[in-house]
């Protein structure tokens, strides 16, 4: 451990440190675990370790760099995103206001992390603006940076029973089909969908007076039974390409075989980068 060294901490799923490691920045993310939870350990190990270490190739994923088992939990070392994730860019607060190409440039580097994902047949099942990071920080205007999807804590290789026992992720970003048994890597469209939204409206989804004090069950239940979708009470801005729109209306659509695939997605938006 002595080449890991704290400099700060924040909260987080876990415990989240900025730190080096063998004289790399990185984030270093504890997963506590207690002498009675090896089936945790089991289940770190398969969703983070096992599939992080898979990913090395793919510059839109965060790189994973190692992990370590100590007394007190498993450690896990991922690439430090200097830029932070892309929910700061959306906050009305922030000094920097991110242009169309810019925006766009976020969405298309995270399809072209979903199109390897979803290759692999690994749903991610938590996309959302606070899990895709900047590598390097935003300038104003600039397009020299990528943008990474990271934190891999709910994700799962898809089978042939396409199965979750359970909803997982972010329930503001779980597409309908999340209630049930089974379900795609379509999930990871819808919630996509969701996070565009976000960038071009710069509001956080279902953060509007209506909808903002309704809990995680009333959600759901409306999202399935009525149709509820982020821009059913906040609209986007003025400046929304038409495109954007209709890219993210059509995959949050209900039935997930409508929606766009990776793949379509990607070409979508890399045709659409190009005209900008």
């Amino acid at each position: 451990m002595e080449d890991l060294q704290e400099t700060t901490m924040s909260g987080g799923q876990g415990t989240i440190f900025t730190a080096k490691y063998k004289g790399i920045d990185v984030i270093a993310k504890v997963m506590e675990i207690k002498d009675n939870e090896e089936q945790k350990a089991n289940r770190i190990k398969k969703r983070e370790v096992n599939l992080m270490s898979k990913f090395e190739e793919c510059k839109y994923i965060a790189r994973f760099y190692g992990w370590i088992q100590e007394t007190e939990g498993i450690w896990l070392m991922v690439e430090n995103l200097k830029g932070q994730d892309i929910k700061q860019y959306i906050a009305p607060t922030f000094k920097l206001r991110l242009n169309i190409k810019q925006k766009v440039k976020i969405l298309l580097d995270t399809a072209e992390g979903l199109v390897f994902l979803h290759g692999k047949n690994i749903m991610h099942r938590d996309i959302k603006s606070a899990n895709v990071g900047i590598d390097k920080e935003i300038t104003e205007g600039s397009l020299d940076f990528t943008a990474k999807i990271f934190d891999f804590g709910v994700s799962k290789e898809e089978n042939s029973k396409a199965a979750a026992t359970h909803v997982s992720g972010t329930i503001k970003y779980n597409a309908p089909e999340q209630k049930n048994d089974s379900y795609t890597t379509q999930v990871d469209i819808y919630a996509f969908a969701c996070m565009a939204f976000e960038l071009f409206s710069e509001k956080v989804c279902y953060t509007d007076s209506k909808t903002k004090n309704i809990n995680d069950t009333q959600l759901t239940n409306f999202v399935r039974t009525k149709d509820l979708r982020p821009d059913s009470h906040q609209k986007p801005k003025d400046d929304t390409p038409k495109e954007m729109i209709s890219m993210y209306k059509q995959c949050w659509d209900k039935d997930p075989s409508k929606r766009m695939t990776a793949v379509e997605l990607r070409d979508y938006l890399k045709n659409f980068y190009d005209t900008l």
